[in-house]
């Protein structure tokens, strides 16, 4: 039924969550993740407006903020990756910059995805909110079925 997963995840306690669900799955013949991290350029954007104060510019400023992010969200991707292939999935990680919504929508059509499974609120301001705005973007433009984990 559902054979590759899409796991997007900002590393929230819902995200975190999510991971069993996905492994539940394996008994319904699902074999592959995409462990997904989309690095928010809404974060960078606003950064980029200071950027002269430190002494950069823009350009220098956005590659040097994104390598940093890129770097520590990798290490926690494989830590998710490493609980997931334990669990008998293939896996694969992809790390991308951009809006989050788009770029999961974008990525569940290139891959060839069968399911979403997302945390419903992750790290945003607006924690109080029942389902978060990602995750809320990604159900109301996903192709494919998308499991939202509170």
């Amino acid at each position: 039924m559902y054979s590759k997963i899409l796991f997007p995840t900002d590393f929230s306690p819902c995200a975190e969550k999510a991971i069993s669900y996905i492994i539940q799955l394996r008994d319904s013949g699902a074999k592959e993740v995409i462990v997904l991290h989309v690095v928010d350029d809404f974060c960078v954007e606003g950064l980029l407006k200071h950027c002269k104060m430190a002494g950069f510019e823009p350009e220098e400023f956005k590659k040097l903020v994104l390598d940093e992010m890129i770097s520590e969200n990798e290490e926690m991707v494989e830590g998710v990756k490493k609980i997931l292939i334990e669990a008998g999935f293939q896996v694969s990680v992809r790390i991308e910059f951009g809006k989050p919504v788009k770029e999961i929508c974008k990525i569940a059509e290139e891959e060839n995805i069968s399911v979403i499974v997302m945390g419903a609120k992750g790290k945003g301001a607006l924690k109080s909110m029942i389902l978060g705005s990602v995750s809320e973007g990604t159900v109301r433009n996903a192709h494919v079925p998308v499991l939202v984990i509170h």
